[in-house]
This record gives C-alpha cells, structure tokens and sequence, in this order.
C-alpha cells in the first residue's frame, strides 16, 4: 500500500508539472482543475481552456490593445478518446455496414528496424440472406505483398500482375462464371490509402477469412525505443459470438532479430515475452477484445551508431540497410532566436469536438515554449483562411497574451478544408531567417497531389512539421507535405494526449539539421536507394538502402555516413559483414518500395516500375493482384457474348439502372428496409428492355467513335463501372448478357 501510495502521488506531481507547463497557472489552480477532473490530465486541460479563469490584471494590461475576432458559439464537446468508425474490414456494399469480425490475428517478423506482418481476418455472416461485401484494408505506410481469400473452405490466392492485365484477367473470369477477386491501388492518390478487394456475395451462415502480407519500416520513439505497431487494430469491430471453425478474439505474436542488444519489452497491452534474450525477442498477445493501436517498444542499449542490416534472398542477391538514431550536440553558443515559426491549424468543421481542443492544447504548449525574439504567427484554414497578425511579430510577454486569447476564442468555424492557399501565403514571403510551419489537420484534401508538389518546388529556407489528428488524417496528405519539405510527421489518435508529439516536434524545429548527408559504401558497389537523404535531426531514424550489385570479393567492408552541421563534417561509421546475412525479402522489398515511390512521379518511368513491382511483388500504380476461383460448375450457356454499337445503348442502360434504382429506392421505403415482390418485378422488366436493347442491337451497322463496357454481376445483378477498349481506330463493347437460367438465380 505504501509503494502504491507514493506511486500516485508522483503521477499527481508529473500531471500538475504537465498542467502548468501547458496553462502557464500557478500551483494552486493546477490543483483545483485536475482534483475536479478526477486527475484526468487532458479532461483538466478541455476544460481549462473551455473556460479559463480570469486574466490577471497584468495580463489584462498587455491584452488590452489586442481585439479577438468575433468567434461561433463552441459545438458540443464530443468524449475523450478514440472515436469513428474502423477503416479495415468486410463491408456490406449498399449500407458500408460490417460484417461480423469474429477473430483477428497477426504474426510479424522484425528485423531491426524493419518489419514483414501478415493478417488474418475471420469473417462470418450471421444473417439468413446473402451480403454482397467489399474488403477494406487501410494501408498507411506499410506494402501489401500478397493476399489470399477462403470462403466457404475454397482458398484462391492473388498474383501481382500489371494494372490491365490483371483487370482483363478479372474481367475474363467473371465472364467465364468463375470467382475473381481484384486488389488494385486507386489511381486517384487521394484514394489510394484504402485498398479494396471484392468479395462478391458471402452465403448466409458462411465464413470468408482474408490474410494480408505487407512490409513496413519502423520507427523510433523519443526515448530511443523501437516502435512495433498495427495501426489497424483501432476499433477493431470484433463481435462477441463464435462461429464453427473459426477461431475467436486477437492473437498477436512478434519475432524480433536485431544486431543491437536487446535491454526490456514495454507495451501499455498485457503482453507475454517468454524469451528476450540479447538480440532476440518473442512477443505474445492474445484477449478477446482490441480497441486500440497495438503496440510494442523495444528498447536497445545503443541506437545512436548506424548499423547495417544484410539480407540474402534464395537467390544469392544481397541488399543492405543502414540504419541510425542520431544524437547531435549543440554548442552553447547556437542562436534558435533567428527563426520564424508559423503555426498553420485546420479550422473546419470536422475538427469540432475534441480535436479543436487537442489543438488548442498544443498551441498553448507551443506557444509557452518559443524561444524569446523568435518571430511567430498563428493562421487558422478552412474554407479561407485568418491570421493573428497580418505579419509575423516577436516573440515577448505582450504578443504572447494576444496569442493566448486568440486560441481561447479558436473554433472549428471555417468550414471546408483548403490549405492550399495558406500554404501559398505563407511559403510566397520570402524572409531572411529559416522559417519552421506547424500543420495541424484531421482530415484529407481533394488536390493532395498538387498540395505535395506544391511544397516541393515552393519551400526552400522553409521546413514543414505536421500533425494528423485522429485515425482519419490522410497519411498521403501529413507525411506527403512533410517529405516534400524536409520536415517530420506525427499522428495522434482523436482525444489522445498531443504534449509528447508537440515537445518531439519542437525539438526537431529547435535544433539544427545534419545537411548534405552522403553515404560511402566502402569496397562494395551499392544502388542506393533513395538517391538523396533528407536532412536528419536530433533522435531521428535515419534509414538507407543499397542493392549490392558487386560485393567485390570482400567478406566484410567499412562504409561511413558523412554529413555537415553547419560549417562542421561529421562521420559516422559503419561495418557490413557478409558472414552475417539474415535470409528473406524484407529488405529487398522495401527498398524496391522506396525506389518505386520516387520514379512514380514521373509516368516515363513506368516500365521500370512494373518491373520492380513485378520481381518484388509489389502493389503499385501500375500493378494489382489478382485471385481467381474456378468453379467446376461453370457451363457455357452461364453467359453469351455479343459486340454491339456502344454510346446509344450505354446511355440507355444507364437510364434503366437509374430507373431500377429509383424504383428499388421507393419499395425500400414502403417496407423499411425489404425488398418485396415490387423490386423483382421491377428487375423482370429491367431484363426485357436489356434482352430488347440487345435485339436491336444486331441490327445496328455503324460503330461508334467512343465506347464503353457494361458487366452486369448475376449474383448481385448491380451494374458494375464501364470501361473503355480500344482497337486501332475503331471502338466496340462487350455487354454480357445473361442466359435464363442466370436471370433466374439473380433474381
């Protein structure tokens, strides 16, 4: 009891050292906010800044020039904590309601700093009729490498092919009455975060189990742990009942190989480590339930020297990954008063709630942590955008007032999201001091692509330090900007505390970068991948690839890592022994990956890519997976195919699957919900007008200039997207119509 006792009274300590660091409040008013918020740190600080005390008449005096702008009322404060719905998981496709998850499990293999994760996901659905389901896997940063589908006990794996082959391959076995299952990248950047994969219709009281491989690279936390995470086990919908044959709940393990001594295993989860033994850990997890992002920290006695990794593939070909954690000492005469720091916040309405306040929390941390006579500015965006000050001003006790009642009053007020157009205002002043941007957003933009490029070709003397608030934030978006600019990206779930990301952030900011950084890979001959590195910060991971194209003959070679701080050149050395190789393709995929993304931007590199994505086994733009099942049953009356004139008959199937959907639409508001016999009547006449447009089709000569094509799916009878073939200079299409025997199942 004692021990106990004196631990809580140091967690009521640190809280109120938190709270006052935050606030700027004395003692006493720390006290009384965390006792009436049960000790709650961010609960005490939602509701300090909510509604704050009265100033004090000295910071009443140095406010008293400064008018706040006229603000909307506060929305509705939503709960602390992790909030919207799963973006992983088997969706039914009219409702995006999910289908029962009944077990989840996870088995990943980490190799220092890098890691190859497979998924497995069991679903089963529970219902008396059939769902036509789409699988939804958020992606973020990691690379799927390969997928399999089990339904029912039949297995169908997919094979990377390129992006049209793999469309025809999937197109051609659908029209041969076979099962096929496409997983292709969106070529939309802004959509290629979540993959998908059709599932077509799962039976009643039927199982479907979906198993993914990715590789991802890891990253450092800022105590110079490792971090293994999965950040899909957020909300993870698991329900409670069991299915036949399926196993139920979580189960997570991870092996861990490092060349660094191993010191201990921490995680906030009830975790099982039966062997941790130098330069190797098993990790263990199981429960019934996850509702957070599972995560691990390893932490190693020494990570600040690089080491390289060296992989072997069954071929014999080698790649290298050269990894670092550098820790930079600054003298005590360096100057971080000479900057401009521009704080860049999203004010739309979907950061109402809990998120206006995570950020309004950050900027007070902010704000009381500038280093004096720095320059600083705040500007809020939505749909337009305002400043605090119509440029930016010093930093001192007078400006730091206004700042404090300009985020008092912040709301969530602007409306839509468009950060273009602060980015430009504030990118286009050129200054005569480096300037540091701190972007807050929750969400994604309709023009990310051009936002990235944007910044890319518009920020120099300038570094951009993002934060993605919420498990919404598009990674393409706050990493992509963040890149573009040299700067670093963080992400907090919705409700979580910000103060760690803000102090990691600001120290990035605050301290000087390690520039013009070079790698010499001694005696051996390297591709190195990416071909420029970025500049590295204080307690960063720095992280190289090289596919050793000659080893020349040495058993072991020295390479080193030079790069300048400032005026000086620092070293840091390096050793690659060959006798040391561990056996796999973690390595070699990810700086295939890496490589990938930079030749991406310029499409004259496609060939290149298809065929690094190919021999990597690689999702890319240009490449998909494809599984299909064959079904014995298949006969050739299944369906007919038919070459028709295009552009009059597209357009009038169109109007008839309106028609059927307006009809569908109004029988589902007479039954709440059912079908009926009003919609089979309505699909019955639907199949007359096809089977007359199909008629008069034959009778048609001329073929017109544009075309597209219509695949109707019998399972489901949903008219699926239309898709132009071209031949030479004419164009033609394929609408597959379905003998009676089809109709009759569909219907």
């Amino acid at each position: 009891k004692p021990k106990r006792a004196g631990k809580r009274n140091e967690e009521f300590m640190s809280a109120e050292d938190s709270f006052m660091g935050i606030t700027g409040c004395d003692v006493h008013t720390a006290k009384r906010y965390l006792s009436d918020n049960h000790h709650n740190l961010e609960r005490a600080l939602q509701v300090y800044f909510d509604n704050p005390p009265p100033l004090t008449q000295q910071a009443q005096e140095q406010a008293v020039a400064f008018t706040a702008p006229p603000v909307a009322p506060a929305p509705a404060t939503s709960p602390v904590g992790l909030v919207g719905k799963p973006a992983t998981g088997l969706f039914v496709v009219d409702t995006d309601a999910p289908v029962s998850l009944v077990g989840f499990a996870a088995e990943a293999a980490v190799a220092d700093v890098v890691a190859s994760v497979t998924l497995v996901y069991h679903f089963f659905n529970f219902e008396s009729s059939p769902v036509e389901a789409v699988f939804k896997f958020a992606q973020g940063e990691c690379s799927v490498t390969g997928f399999t589908i089990m339904i029912d006990g039949r297995k169908i794996n997919g094979v990377l092919k390129e992006r049209e082959a793999a469309q025809d391959k999937y197109d051609d076995s659908i029209a041969g009455g076979h099962g096929a299952y496409l997983l292709q990248q969106e070529e939309d950047p802004l959509k290629d975060e979540v993959l998908k994969i059709s599932i077509g219709n799962l039976p009643p009281k039927k199982s479907c189990s979906v198993t993914l491989h990715y590789v991802t690279e890891l990253k450092f936390e800022d105590d110079g742990s490792l971090q293994f995470a999965l950040p899909n086990t957020l909300n993870l919908p698991l329900t409670s009942e069991t299915a036949p044959g399926l196993p139920s709940g979580v189960n997570i393990s991870v092996a861990v190989t490092t060349l660094h001594s191993i010191v201990g295993v921490t995680s906030p989860f009830e975790v099982v480590t039966p062997e941790v033994v130098d330069h190797h850990a098993e990790i263990r997890f199981s429960s019934p339930k996850i509702s957070d992002i599972f995560r691990v920290s390893i932490k190693f006695s020494d990570v600040s020297d690089p080491i390289a990794l060296v992989e072997e593939q069954e071929s014999g070909n080698k790649a290298v990954m050269v990894s670092m954690f550098p820790h930079i000492c600054v003298g005590d005469d360096f100057d971080n008063s000479t900057w401009e720091l521009i704080f860049l916040v999203d004010r739309s309405g979907s950061m109402s709630g809990s998120r206006i306040n995570q950020a309004k929390n950050a900027l007070q941390l902010f704000l009381r942590s500038l280093p004096l006579g720095c320059l600083f500015n705040i500007v809020g965006f939505g749909s337009s955008f305002e400043k605090l000050f119509p440029e930016s001003r010093r930093y001192g006790d007078d400006t730091l007032a206004q700042a404090t009642a300009h985020v008092l009053g912040m709301r969530a007020d602007l409306r839509g999201t468009d950060v273009l157009s602060p980015l430009r205002d504030v990118l286009a002043r050129r200054g005569s001091v480096p300037r540091h941007v701190f972007f807050l957003t929750d969400g994604e933009v309709e023009n990310t692509r051009e936002v990235i490029d944007y910044v890319k070709h518009n920020s120099a003397g300038s570094r951009i330090f993002t934060f993605g608030i919420s498990a919404e934030a598009s990674p393409r978006l706050v990493e992509g900007v963040a890149q573009a600019s040299g700067g670093r990206a963080e992400f907090v779930a919705s409700g979580a505390r910000l103060e760690p990301k803000v102090m990691a952030q600001l120290r990035r900011a605050l301290q000087p970068a390690l520039q013009k950084v070079t790698v010499d890979w001694g005696a051996v001959h390297a591709d190195q991948v990416p071909l420029s590195l970025p500049p590295l910060f204080d307690q960063d991971r720095a992280l190289v690839y090289g596919f050793i194209t000659d080893t020349a003959g040495a058993s072991e070679t020295h390479g080193k890592i030079t790069a300048m701080l400032g005026s000086k050149e620092l070293q840091f050395p390096f050793t690659i022994d060959f006798g040391k190789v561990v056996k796999g393709n973690t390595v070699h995929r990810l700086a295939a990956r890496t490589k990938i993304r930079e030749l991406e931007a310029d499409p004259t590199n496609k060939n290149v890519v298809i065929e690094l994505a190919k021999k990597y086994s690689l999702l890319s733009k240009y490449t998909s997976f494809v599984g299909v099942e064959t079904r014995e049953d298949s006969t050739a009356e299944t369906l007919q195919l038919r070459t028709i004139d295009s552009v009059a008959l597209a357009e009038r199937a169109e109007n008839q699957q309106q028609q059927l959907l307006q009809q569908r639409q109004r029988q589902e508001r007479v039954t709440q919900g059912g079908y009926g016999g009003g919609l089979a009547h309505a699909m019955e006449d639907v199949q007359d007008r096809v089977k007359c447009l199909l008629e008069r089709s034959e009778k048609m000569e001329s073929i017109s200039d544009a075309s597209a094509s219509l695949s109707y799916n019998s399972q489901s009878f949903k008219s699926a997207s239309t898709k132009c073939k071209k031949s030479g200079t004419t164009h033609s299409v394929v609408l597959r119509a379905y003998a009676p025997k089809v109709w009759g199942e569909a219907l």
